[in-house]
């Protein structure tokens, strides 16, 4: 059976990828709500969309705060809102959402494209079948059908990448440099996490061009696109950094160790199919005797972290899959501590590969999180991009030379995606 699909879906890549696109125009007709939370923060942020399309300046001035005769708490960048506020002067509401659904075709094409750049040696009919599993991605296709920035955000994101991997293939020129950077900046004005980004790109930047003017060129260009943000933002007291709505301690709001343990076990959940190829690589890593030193202070940290987690259970603050089916499943932490623990090691292998990068990527998306509540759509399909486009791991020998791969991604998207549905019936946010 198995055979059969994989031989059906490798002699038709591009009927794959219609009927995965399809599959969203489907789920815009039933109103599917994957993630669970899509369409209550559509409807809520509708009240800025409203603001912006009547009164742009009580609007704008009152964004961000829940405080006065509006009530405009939000954590979120005005840039979309603006513009959605914009063309609904022209266009109804559900129109603006049917348009919403191409950006899923926009990002799952520029991801293409990215692979198409990194990996030469690979088909371009297996790139099109990799790159079409992201319409199975919960995030891609509820925001797809309740429009939200994060989308937007992730598009231009990609299309930044695209041109980092340009600059870091074909003679590293500064233009491409350049351009990676507006996009980069653009994609943080529609998402605000993604700005730190920047950390990684102008690092891999300063690194590789070859003159003193051309890094400070790229350091000067980043710094005046960022003040305009900061300045927005200083003005209105950070509120992205608040958790609105949220009553919570302060040693709860404040743990390291919820960060840690969480996202490193969200990003081994969503390494899986890679990890699945390289499990020989990874145990013969934990087992070899070099680095002790490092691998006893790895542990000791660990069972610091382990002792100090203290994420509350909840329906609504997410916490991943692992720390959520823990909880269903045992009523305790115990199932979340254990692949927490495996999430950590997976990465300190990681780390032994290229160190500096890894640990830039790793500090980058604990930043991309700082608000107290940790949820998948935050970090999926974000991980797998990266993993896929700017980490190091030798793919095309460890994982796409692989025999019967691609059926695996299949497997464990399509999985993803049924899970993500079937909680929903449980109102359990991951």
């Amino acid at each position: 059976m198995i055979d059969e699909i994989k031989k059906i879906i490798s002699q038709h890549p591009l009927l794959f990828f219609f009927i995965c696109y399809l599959s969203i125009i489907l789920g815009f007709y039933l109103d599917e709500n994957s993630i669970g939370g899509a369409k209550q923060d559509y409807i809520y942020h509708l009240q800025f969309v409203e603001g912006f399309k009547n009164n742009f300046i009580l609007t704008i001035k009152n964004f961000g705060s829940s405080s006065g005769h509006n009530d405009l708490g939000t954590r979120n960048s005005p840039i979309f809102f603006i513009i959605f506020g914009l063309l609904n002067k022209i266009f109804q509401l559900n129109y603006l959402r049917i348009l919403n659904t191409l950006i899923s075709l926009l990002i799952v094409i520029t991801f293409f494209n990215c692979l198409l750049l990194k990996y030469k040696n690979i088909k371009k009919i297996e790139l099109i079948i990799l790159s079409s599993l992201l319409f199975l991605s919960p995030t891609i296709r509820s925001l797809s059908i309740w429009p939200y920035s994060l989308l937007w955000g992730l598009f231009f994101f990609l299309i930044s990448i695209f041109f980092y991997l340009k600059f870091k293939l074909e003679k590293r020129e500064i233009k491409y440099a350049i351009i990676s950077t507006l996009f980069l900046a653009l994609s943080a004005y529609f998402y605000l996490a993604f700005s730190v980004f920047g950390f990684f790109f102008i690092y891999q930047f300063i690194l590789k061009l070859d003159t003193i003017q051309r890094k400070i060129k790229i350091i000067l260009l980043n710094m005046l696109l960022a003040i305009p943000a900061i300045i927005f933002i200083y003005k209105k007291n950070f509120y992205f950094f608040d958790a609105e709505g949220i009553v919570i301690k302060a040693n709860e709001r404040y743990n390291i160790s919820n960060k840690i343990l969480i996202i490193g076990s969200i990003i081994f959940y969503f390494c899986i199919p890679i990890i699945a190829y390289n499990y020989k690589i990874i145990i013969s890593s934990i087992f070899n005797k070099k680095n002790y030193a490092i691998k006893t202070a790895f542990f000791i940290i660990l069972i610091i972290l382990l002792l100090t987690f203290n994420y509350p259970i909840t329906n609504d603050f997410g916490g991943g899959f692992f720390f959520k089916i823990s909880h269903l499943l045992f009523k305790n932490n115990n199932l979340f501590y254990i692949f927490s623990t495996i999430s950590l090691i997976f990465i300190l292998i990681l780390f032994s590969r290229d160190k500096v990068n890894y640990l830039i990527l790793f500090i980058i998306f604990f930043l991309y999180n700082l608000q107290f509540t940790i949820y998948n759509k935050y970090y999926e399909p974000l991980i797998f991009l990266i993993s896929l486009l700017l980490l190091e791991l030798d793919l095309e020998k460890n994982f796409f030379k692989k025999r019967g791969y691609l059926i695996s991604l299949i497997i464990f998207f399509t999985l993803h995606y049924i899970i993500s549905i079937s909680r929903t019936f449980f109102e359990i946010k991951f």
